[in-house]
């Protein structure tokens, strides 16, 4: 966007484009940046409002059809079980009927711990019984500790390990929202 687009969405905003050469334009910067911030949050809170209540009304309308929808699908589980040999007849498990196919289907089994038995239990198991072959069944997760390296090693062991310490130093901009929200706005 040019300046001139950006001067006729808002006139305060043509200023955006002046280059700051004193601390009173940088103060003055820094008022409009507060300015700026506040008015592209009002846009997105009100855009948010108005999602919201779109969203809130999408769900009074498919709300009806939500409930059609367990409904039929509850009549057909219980029809699905009532009519087991009728579907299973030569078989086959599923029936191809016009609208849609209606049966049985096993997915894929999942192991499953029994009460009183935990994770642990099983993997001192493998361990002891088939410790061979524990690392086919037993899968481990190796992360460093980075802050951990930070505080022990310094820059050299590091280098040898294959890591450096990296920090970039960064530009603060930050308008006082106590006194910027409290100041008169730029027209």
């Amino acid at each position: 966007m040019s300046p001139s687009e950006i001067a006729l969405v808002d006139p305060s905003l043509e200023s955006a484009e002046t280059p700051v050469t004193t601390m009173d334009e940088a103060n003055n910067a820094l008022q409009m940046l507060g300015y700026v911030q506040r008015r592209r949050q009002a846009i997105i809170d009100d855009a948010q409002q108005r999602i919201d209540a779109i969203k809130a009304q999408a769900q009074k309308d498919i709300e009806p059809y939500e409930t059609a929808e367990r409904v039929f699908a509850k009549n057909l589980k219980s029809f699905i079980k009532k009519a087991r040999r009728q579907i299973e007849v030569d078989g086959r498990r599923t029936v191809v009927l016009n609208f849609g196919t209606i049966g049985f289907r096993l997915p894929p089994p999942s192991l499953v711990l029994e009460k009183g038995f935990t994770e642990e239990d099983v993997i001192h198991w493998i361990r002891q019984k088939l410790p061979e072959e524990a690392e086919l069944y037993i899968q481990t997760r190796h992360t460093l500790r980075r802050d951990e390296l930070k505080k022990m090693l310094d820059a050299e062991s590091l280098a040898r390990i294959g890591c450096r310490l990296e920090q970039k130093e960064q530009i603060v901009i930050e308008p006082a929202q106590d006194v910027v929200a409290g100041s008169k706005e730029v027209a």
